[in-house]
């Protein structure tokens, strides 16, 4: 218990004050989302995401800064999500990461993807499902690999005022 609290404790001092803001405030915000989550239908949620693509890959183009600002959520909440006492896998934490792409004006996509579990999984033939965010060349929350390793059966994709004049191919 004390070596576990050591190790914490170094990890956040590594963190700028900044920075550890905002894993405090992905982790309260990814326990607000399951919430969430447990208590709304799925129709009240997804609308607030943006606008349906469909079963498409999209990633809307950003900037520097924002890239910036995507790649500091990401590491957030991947320490938050680590760390959470309460449900923490891939569907609170995309809509953290929606929230917080909205906040701070990254566009993004939120991603819902399905496979069938693999041969060797104790879960042959049962569906899994997954969710990730990402924003330019980059995936937020969800894995690098999320797109190839799952089909996509859902996309929300969302623009901040600024960037709404640009066209997502």
């Amino acid at each position: 218990m004390v070596r576990t609290v050591a190790r914490k404790w170094k990890t956040a001092k590594t963190l700028s004050p900044a920075d550890l803001l905002l894993v405090v405030t992905c982790w309260w915000m990814i326990g607000v989302s399951s919430l969430i989550i447990a208590l709304l239908a799925s129709r009240h949620i997804l609308r607030r995401l943006g606008a349906n693509r469909g079963a498409m890959i999209a990633s809307p183009p950003n900037t520097a800064r924002q890239m910036a600002h995507a790649e500091r959520i990401g590491r957030a909440i991947g320490i938050a999500g680590r760390h959470a006492p309460f449900r923490a896998d891939c569907y609170p934490q995309a809509l953290t990461a929606a929230l917080l792409c909205q906040g701070f004006g990254v566009p993004h996509a939120v991603q819902f993807g399905a496979r069938f579990a693999a041969a060797n999984s104790a879960r042959t033939g049962k569906l899994e499902a997954h969710a990730w965010v990402s924003s330019g060349s980059l995936t937020v929350c969800g894995g690098q690999a999320s797109p190839q390793r799952f089909g996509t059966v859902a996309c929300f994709v969302h623009l901040p005022r600024s960037d709404r004049s640009r066209v997502i191919d």
